[in-house]
């Protein structure tokens, strides 16, 4: 797969942004293909002044399609399923199983209904297991099991872009706020508020620590989880 025929680029601004091939590995077979080719040059895309989405969107719909193979990473053979890590007993010499969860070797294999990007069919729900001391697998009845279907995924990369401008914006305020202390010499209190969005107090004394009993609805590392089940994410994984 290349990306060069999905930029409209002038040449010399395509050449700068494309990443230079990869030597050929000799102990890889010649049939052997990579899931990715190319990468961007995301700093010569910002500095060529062209739309970004118009140039990262098509980009951003192979990659999604695009079938990884062993040589781009994939696989997890050392994987457990546990949440807490735990020593693999016998690695296996299975790239992909579905032991430790589900396993596949692209995005729109699971995000495909109706289009690729969107949700999954039945065969690809999940059952999990968190806060289940015994699980019956013979049932799907909700009493008995936790299932799961694929989430739709159209549109959450611009969402995630944006909990990250939030995150950022939220931390540079914090920074503010300690400098402010600092240089006072007395404790500062400040509203943290980013797009719109209010977030409650934070207050810094000059000494460096933080009062974060004033927070509301993020966690006290400022960070902006848009995503989950309940579209909430939280460090602890508790919701205030």
């Amino acid at each position: 797969m290349t990306f060069t025929k999905k930029l409209t680029l002038p040449a010399t601004v395509l050449t700068a942004m494309m990443a230079s091939p990869a030597v050929a590995d000799p102990d890889v077979p010649p049939w052997s293909e990579r899931a990715i080719q190319e990468d961007v040059d995301i700093d010569a895309l910002a500095a060529s002044g062209q739309d970004p989405l118009e140039i990262l969107l098509p980009l951003g719909e192979d990659l999604f399609s695009a079938k990884f193979t062993t040589l781009d990473g994939a696989g997890r053979p050392d994987a457990t399923g546990a949440i807490v890590p735990t020593k693999v007993r016998r690695r296996s010499h299975l790239t992909f199983q579905r032991l430790a969860g589900p396993d596949a070797n692209a995005c729109a294999s699971c995000h495909n209904e109706p289009v690729t990007g969107g949700a999954g069919s039945f065969t690809a729900n999940v059952f999990v297991s968190e806060g289940f001391e015994s699980a019956d697998f013979d049932t799907i009845d909700p009493q008995f099991s936790n299932e799961r279907n694929t989430n739709a995924l159209q549109g959450a990369g611009l969402i995630e872009l944006l909990a990250r401008e939030m995150t950022a914006e939220l931390r540079a305020q914090r920074k503010s706020v300690l400098a402010n202390a600092r240089k006072s010499r007395q404790a500062q209190e400040i509203d943290l508020v980013s797009k719109g969005v209010t977030f409650g107090t934070l207050t810094a004394f000059p000494d460096g620590t933080l009062d974060v009993s004033g927070l509301e609805g993020i966690d006290d590392d400022l960070t902006l989880r848009p995503f989950s089940q309940k579209g909430f994410f939280r460090r602890s994984g508790n919701s205030r």
